[in-house]
């Protein structure tokens, strides 16, 4: 019980950091996408 309650933990604070990082590259390649158009 206490090992599932673990790993959705770590799923969810391994997939809020992959999903910050990532909108993070997005808004930083927005720029360069509008200059490239």
């Amino acid at each position: 019980m206490f090992r599932a309650l673990a790993l959705v933990l770590w799923l969810l604070i391994a997939f809020s950091s992959v999903f910050t990082s990532l909108m993070r590259y997005i808004s930083e390649n927005r720029k360069f996408v509008r200059n490239l158009i």
